[in-house]
């Protein structure tokens, strides 16, 4: 009898990347192992919903906005003045509000304020008529109604936000005096919407 030849088995080291792979040559068949991790549960549900979140993302829609702002830093005004313009203008209608304005440009109609200021016609004790205020007051109502306009906001409109605060004084030349500096913030919205009434 004659004997068989056995073939030696030959292992190759071939570089993919950054793994080995092994391969065994056995009578002409080439197998191959390679080391691959398997997926977690954990991996596969958070692909799972980051595709989710991708797609909510893309499925909303866009919503109007029901409330439009105008906010103005360090308007050369008093304080004063611009607190009992903002009181004054709350809870009206721009035009009704710029009529008003106008009124008080004219002296025809005084703004109500607090201290030691003369006594005024009308159902109000003291006030006065504070000119640049009021004519500050009327560029920023035009301005929040077409910032309203621009955005979507439905018509009518009434002014439900209206804030001063005190903003950063300067001092004038030669440190003599300081200057009147105000931050003013005014906000309007569909009055049917105020306090959730349709």
């Amino acid at each position: 009898m004659t004997e068989e030849k056995i073939k030696p088995v030959k292992e190759k080291k071939v570089v993919v990347g950054t793994e080995m792979v092994k391969s065994e040559l056995k009578d002409g068949l080439a197998k191959s192992t390679i080391d691959a991790e398997p997926i977690t549960k954990d991996e596969a549900t958070t692909k799972k919903t980051s595709e989710t979140k991708k797609e909510k993302k893309v499925e909303q829609p866009r919503v109007k906005k029901m409330r439009a702002t105008v906010k103005v830093q360090s308007l050369p005004i008093s304080l004063k003045q611009s607190m009992a313009l903002c009181n004054f203008v709350r809870g009206k209608s721009p035009d009704r509000a710029i009529q008003d304005l106008e009124l008080v440009l004219k002296k025809k109609m005084a703004v109500p304020m607090k201290g030691e200021l003369p006594h005024r016609k009308g159902n109000i004790m003291s006030g006065r008529f504070p000119q640049n205020s009021s004519e500050a007051f009327m560029h920023l109502v035009k301005s929040v109604v077409a910032n309203a306009r621009a955005t979507g906001v439905e018509e009518p409109f009434i002014i439900v936000h209206a804030k001063a605060d005190q903003a950063s004084r300067p001092y004038g030349r030669f440190g003599a005096h300081r200057k009147k500096r105000t931050h003013v913030e005014l906000a309007i919205q569909h009055y049917q919407k105020v306090g959730g009434k349709k």
